[in-house]
């Protein structure tokens, strides 16, 4: 899947991309996905979504990684993104722990997916604001 998106990185050289319009639909499709997961049943649309989500969540990374990256003073760089990596696997590890709670708890995996789906919206909620209001960047400047 990543090898696909080396080509889309040549076509649109990331270099001098203009990052917040890509990211924004980017993660509005993933939230879309999550959104869906929920209404899904069968084996063959459970299975042609995940295939979608997990295209369209990797097609993320490598254009925040090179927003990033382009951001980052040289002298930094490699400190603050193995920092920001790192910061990423703490962020990211706990949730399948909190789905794991939450079914032990007696929530459906429907209603967990709901919330997930609604907690993203807030957030590119959030984002969409910062960014039509010019408090996000647009460009890496580094």
């Amino acid at each position: 899947m990543f090898g696909s998106l080396l080509g889309l990185i040549f076509v649109i050289n990331l270099a001098r991309v203009v990052f917040a319009p890509l990211i924004e639909p980017i993660r509005a499709a993933f939230t879309g996905c999550v959104l869906l997961l929920p209404a899904l049943g069968g084996f063959w649309p459970l299975a042609a979504l995940s295939a979608v989500m997990g295209y369209v969540i990797h097609s993320i990374f490598p254009v925040v990684d090179t927003y990033l990256l382009g951001s980052l003073p040289d002298q930094h760089r490699a400190s603050a993104y193995s920092a920001y990596g790192a910061g990423m696997m703490v962020i990211q590890a706990p949730g399948s722990l909190l789905v794991g709670l939450l079914r032990d708890a007696g929530v459906a995996f429907p209603t967990i997916f709901e919330w997930m789906g609604a907690g993203l919206v807030v957030l590119l909620v959030v984002l969409l604001v910062l960014h039509v209001d010019g408090r996000l960047p647009e460009t890496a400047r580094a």
